[in-house]
């Protein structure tokens, strides 16, 4: 599946230099095809969406490694393309299949790094599970210091590779885990003293809520996993989570903060753990 927005992200992009009336300004303007999208400092490394994604796609070549793609989001400003992993699914029974999966961000406005995250995607829905402790590899290009000779390098495509090889390894320790909240059985009344023992804000808790409640009505069986599954359903799903008043830098589609959805939820993989240990 391939969701493409009104802008193609592929388009060419350039810098061009700023003047006013007493002459050039230490800014360059940014083009995308011939749309002007915003100006940035002078020291700006453009990284080109394609070019960032071919890193990601040399990297797992050079691993050999299966892939395809998945998502994909611009808005002119802000990139975000899934790729999923086809070689290393896990099933956690009942024939339900997790496969790892990339998160690749790039910006051409200096809000977000090219960076790349390690989750993972249920193949019954379309929401991403973060994986513990996943590393991100970042090349802050609003900085000179990173030039394009060391970005296109082969020891910088080594080190993606080498962070890809790293998590895909965590995926089989965590697969006991997420077997064990599968077994774990939920009843209503427990769900809500599950619900005082995470501690993230309350704003997603009472999205998370909303969700599993409509399965209780529903008369449907409720374990941790599947609510472990709606809390990362919230913290990652633009279509949910747009409303939410924290939630703007939380999107992973428009301005996203990997390390926050993490540490939130770790603090909900801890929880359960706990229960199931």
């Amino acid at each position: 599946m391939i969701v493409k927005r009104k802008l193609n992200p592929y388009l060419p992009v350039k810098l061009e230099d700023v003047y006013d009336k007493n002459g050039k300004l230490p800014l360059k303007a940014v083009y995308v095809g011939e749309n002007y999208i915003c100006s940035v400092s002078d020291g700006y490394t453009l990284v080109p969406n394609e070019d960032a994604v071919n890193l990601v796609k040399a990297s797992l070549n050079e691993l050999n490694i299966g892939y395809s793609d998945y998502t994909e989001y611009f808005n002119g400003r802000v990139f975000n393309k899934v790729i999923e992993i086809k070689d290393k699914p896990l099933n956690i029974g009942n024939n339900e299949i997790i496969n790892p999966c990339i998160h690749i961000f790039n910006s051409y406005d200096c809000t977000l790094a090219f960076s790349i995250a390690i989750a993972a995607s249920r193949v019954l829905c379309t929401n991403f599970l973060f994986i513990e402790n996943p590393k991100v590899i970042k090349n802050i290009h609003y900085y000179k210091r990173f030039s394009s000779e060391k970005l296109y390098s082969n020891d910088f495509i080594s080190e993606i590779s080498n962070t890809i090889l790293e998590n895909m390894n965590r995926f089989d320790s965590q697969k006991v885990s997420w077997i064990k909240m599968k077994d774990f059985d939920v009843n209503k009344d427990n769900f809500y003293k599950i619900m005082t023992l995470i501690d993230i804000p309350n704003a997603y808790i009472e999205k998370v809520k909303s969700l599993i409640e409509r399965l209780y009505k529903c008369n449907q069986k409720v374990n941790l996993w599947r609510i472990y599954n709606a809390f990362s359903y919230i913290l990652t799903s633009p279509k949910c989570i747009n409303d939410l008043p924290t939630a703007g830098y939380m999107n992973a589609a428009l301005r996203p903060n990997i390390g926050k959805a993490n540490e939130y939820l770790k603090k909900v993989n801890n929880a359960f753990l706990n229960m199931v240990n």
